[in-house]
């Protein structure tokens, strides 16, 4: 079988969570599945093609839209909501099937446009095991963190939606009560944010050759995102052995509930699916959040231990991608 992956074959490093997986897909499968081909979508020559979000055919071949999530803002801040997930119902119309990356996602997309008739699957994110390990170095030492600190790690893209502000703001309640407490924020952010607390390491963006010794140097990943469809981030850290915490909208929770990666706590009250006003996020329950916590904190061996992290190997998750587009093919 030879597939097209959207921006295949990479000449550029991807910026984006949808990208940056595909890249990873799409090495994964050339690594590890020898009887499959692929190619760019220039090349005529393919089976059947996945596209990330909306339909970038060239030719007239069957294609897979990959859907990790809709335009949700009902305040356009960014876009215009109605217009972006026409688009999308366009290129879903015109496909043979679709990935949703969670179950969060497919319900998001029924509630807009009305129950999928036709073939789909839901695949959650993979990572690497070689790429993410357990057993390694990390920058404690680069950073002069004591082997005997609690670390804690947020990463993301930082936009508003994914909380930075009530992630710093949760960290600080911590510290009173922990004195020998770390955050390390992983990634660019929009805003400007005047650290005076030495004990707060803004990292920036890192590369991705870099990623697994930085998830090493915590002990914890905490995601307060309101709404994430499904991240890489958090996959790259339950790989890495590290329990997480996370909030319970979207579709982040679950990836921690197949690989008992840690706690999804109910911080937030349940976001109903549809329109919302997405740049705008509510405060978390910090009073849930520290419960939570301290649970992990206090019970530490136990969540590290009892992490499944072969649920979350990118080889299963390209196995159902093979399988998905194959038994596409065969019905054709």
């Amino acid at each position: 079988m030879k597939l097209s992956i959207d921006s295949f074959p990479y000449f550029f490093e991807p910026k984006i969570g949808p990208l940056i997986f595909l890249k990873r897909l799409s090495k994964c499968i050339q690594n590890n599945f020898k009887n499959i081909s692929i190619l760019s979508r220039y090349n005529p020559n393919y089976d059947i093609g996945i596209f990330s979000t909306i339909d970038k055919s060239i030719y007239n071949k069957p294609f897979i839209i990959r859907l990790d999530g809709l335009f949700i803002d009902k305040q356009n801040t960014k876009y215009v909501s109605s217009e972006e997930n026409h688009k999308i119902f366009n290129s879903v119309n015109k496909s043979v099937g679709v990935i949703f990356v969670s179950d969060y996602c497919k319900n998001i997309y029924e509630n807009l446009f009305g129950k999928l008739n036709k073939p789909y699957k839901i695949i959650n994110n993979g990572v690497s095991l070689d790429q993410f390990r357990v057993e390694g170095t990390n920058f404690r030492n680069k950073l002069k963190i004591d082997n005997k600190n609690f670390v804690i790690l947020a990463s993301a893209s930082w936009r508003r939606h994914k909380r930075l502000k009530e992630t710093i703001k949760f960290y600080k309640l911590l510290k009173k009560e922990i004195s020998n407490l770390n955050l390390i924020i992983l990634g660019k952010n929009e805003f400007v944010y005047k650290n005076t607390d030495k004990s707060i390491v803004f990292a920036g963006h890192v590369k991705e050759k870099d990623l697994n010794k930085w998830y090493r140097t915590a002990n914890l990943y905490l995601h307060l995102a309101w709404i994430e469809p499904n991240s890489n981030s958090q996959a790259e850290a339950i790989a890495s052995g590290i329990p997480t915490l996370c909030a319970n909208n979207g579709g982040n929770f679950e990836l921690v509930q197949k690989t008992k990666g840690g706690i999804v706590s109910k911080c937030d009250d349940k976001v109903k699916y549809g329109l919302i006003d997405y740049y705008n996020p509510p405060d978390p329950n910090y009073e849930i959040l520290s419960k939570n916590f301290f649970e992990i904190y206090n019970n530490y061996n136990f969540f590290k231990k009892n992490i499944i992290r072969n649920n979350i190997d990118i080889k299963l998750s390209a196995e159902q991608y093979i399988n998905f587009c194959d038994k596409i093919i065969k019905q054709k």
